[in-house]
């Protein structure tokens, strides 16, 4: 995921790059985290800042007031805050990695395999966590988990997220069919006008484009990228320097923004 960022980045000429730096860098709060779209410093959108910045090179990001601010969040979270607090004090060598280990296990145990996004935060944990064979193991698991989950679900229920991170899941545990099945949903979600649909008649949003351009990518299945998809994804670019949802907000945030470089990498 990092070198994909990191290839968006390269294709990006140079006063897109410092724009877009400078931006996230505006979004910094006195805690040591970043603002999310409320103005209020938010452990969600600077998990996606620290990634972002990251790509950039600026190891020196990290600080005191940063890490305490995320350690005094860290007791009262859960859910998808707690991931990214977790990924972020690793990050700043805050917390031990038998610690996260053994928080990671009751978080699988409480079966968040069935919400998406969490799955997809817990696959970046696997990585930080675990070597490749145990990572490899816990796909596995999660894919059948998946393919038992959806014997008698409409695979058309699900939105476009909820699809590729399936269809991964299911391609990584070498059950074909029900990941072919999902890809095939993941391509009939794309809006002729540029970008990927979250459902079956929406309209386009970088969300969704991000994670089907990338998730197929990540299982070398291929998408046919158009130009309009670029182009999709560049009207999101707002004037405040970050990208937004869809091109009808005016505001941007750091979470779409990262899915911006996310979408623009996999199309390289």
């Amino acid at each position: 995921m990092k070198k994909c960022v990191a290839r968006a980045l390269e294709v990006l000429d140079t006063d897109a790059r410092k724009i877009l730096y400078s931006a996230v860098n505006r979004c910094r709060g006195q805690s040591g985290g970043f603002c999310g779209l409320d103005g209020q410093d938010d452990i969600y959108y600077t998990f996606f800042a620290i990634l972002m910045l990251d790509v950039y090179g600026e190891k020196p990001l990290w600080n005191e007031a940063l890490r305490d601010w995320v350690r005094n969040l860290y007791p009262s979270l859960s859910g998808v805050d707690w991931v990214c607090a977790v990924l972020i004090l690793l990050r700043l060598n805050a917390i031990s990695r038998m610690q996260s280990r053994l928080q990671l296990l009751r978080f699988f145990r409480l079966r968040y395999w069935s919400d998406s996004y969490k799955s997809f935060l817990a696959v970046l944990l696997i990585e930080q966590l675990f070597p490749e064979w145990c990572r490899r193991l816990a796909l596995v698991r999660a894919g059948r988990a998946v393919v038992s989950e959806t014997r008698s679900v409409d695979f058309s229920v699900f939105s476009t997220a909820g699809a590729v991170v399936r269809m991964v899941l299911t391609a990584s545990a070498g059950e074909q069919d029900a990941a072919t099945r999902m890809l095939e949903l993941v391509r009939r979600r794309h809006c002729a006008s540029g970008g990927y649909a979250a459902a079956p008649g929406g309209a386009a949003d970088l969300l969704s484009t991000a994670v089907a351009i990338f998730g197929c990518a990540y299982i070398n299945e291929e998408l046919k990228i158009g130009a309009n998809d670029r182009a999709f994804v560049e009207m999101c670019w707002q004037d405040d320097g970050l990208f937004s949802a869809s091109p009808e907000q005016c505001q941007g945030d750091l979470e779409h923004s990262y899915y911006a470089l996310l979408a623009l990498g996999g199309m390289v």
